[in-house]
């Protein structure tokens, strides 16, 4: 009712429901009196939080849709939808486990599997034990083509491999045990663009380094941004450019060496004990003060200083 030419605006986000709130916001200008100028340059202003539907710049001319945050079924579905939407000659949509549903994973993960088309999308990536359990099947059973990856840094490195120039590239799942924001950077045209990543505080990179280091069979290196798979053994795995060395359980080993020289000394004190002590009580306390005696009168003969 305010304005019904409409307002042009270059609204600077992706997705149906990223543009629904600027338009309220729009709303709420014209009801406080804001200049449409105001407006406009406000909506034009807004930009996407880290890993909520952020658009970066890949490797190789390609583009990349980083919705890695977290994920439920709801936003899956929504991203999954505006990837369809854009227009491309190459769609891959990289789907991770959605974490914390409580007794209905296999229903949503089957669910979101359902609507991966394969008239939309070239590749349906999985990442995650749900995901690859639930998702990929539903997925395959659409007729997609499904790679399971285990972890974000195998899923990363095969759409390095297989997305072309002008191709996009959606990258959603949950954190704990996904971490599709590694995946991302794999693909990244710079690797200054890491700081518009997600979890990249040192503390989040230690937790990460700990939760990669299982996969020892992993070949990926990172070297200055990129991805080395070469077809020789690799040396030890690390992960931005940290080494991920297994936690080793020393601890328990020095504590049960110790417990075990405690408990023999005391089995040998008690062994002791019951011969000299409690077989013959009286010689033990005879020699205990014939040995006082003897070193009072040799620390009065001037023997002992």
């Amino acid at each position: 009712p305010e304005n019904p030419n409409g307002l042009e605006v270059n609204v600077k986000l992706i997705g149906e429901h990223n543009i629904r709130p600027a338009i309220v916001a729009a709303a709420i200008g014209y009801a406080f009196g804001e200049t449409e100028e105001n407006i406009k340059k406000g909506i034009e202003n807004l930009r996407p939080l880290p890993g909520r539907m952020n658009l970066l710049k890949g490797a190789d001319n390609t583009w990349l849709i980083d919705d890695s945050y977290s994920s439920t079924p709801l936003t899956a579905l929504a991203a999954l939808q505006s990837l369809y939407r854009i227009e491309t000659p190459q769609r891959i949509a990289v789907l991770g486990n959605m974490n914390g549903l409580k007794g209905i994973f296999e229903q949503a993960h089957t669910e979101l599997g359902s609507h991966c088309s394969p008239d939309l999308l070239d590749w349906v990536v999985t990442v995650g034990e749900k995901a690859n359990q639930y998702l990929a099947p539903a997925a395959r059973q659409r007729g997609c083509q499904v790679k399971e990856c285990k972890n974000a840094i195998e899923a990363g490195s095969f759409v390095r491999d297989k997305l072309k120039s002008e191709g996009v590239a959606l990258f959603k799942g949950s954190s704990g045990g996904v971490w599709l924001e590694e995946s991302i950077k794999i693909n990244l045209h710079s690797t200054e663009d890491d700081k518009y990543l997600v979890r990249q505080t040192p503390e989040w990179i230690a937790r990460k380094n700990q939760f990669f280091s299982q996969f020892k069979d992993s070949r990926y290196i990172k070297q200055g941004g990129m991805m080395d798979q070469g077809n020789q053994p690799a040396p030890q795995p690390q992960y931005n450019g940290m080494p991920m060395q297994p936690k080793k359980k020393k601890t328990g080993l020095i504590i049960g060496i110790v417990l075990g020289v405690v408990a023999l000394i005391a089995i040998i004190s008690a062994v002791l004990v019951y011969f000299l002590w409690w077989q013959n009580p009286e010689k033990m306390v005879t020699d205990a003060v014939s040995n006082a005696i003897m070193a009072k009168k040799m620390t009065a003969d001037g023997k002992v200083v």
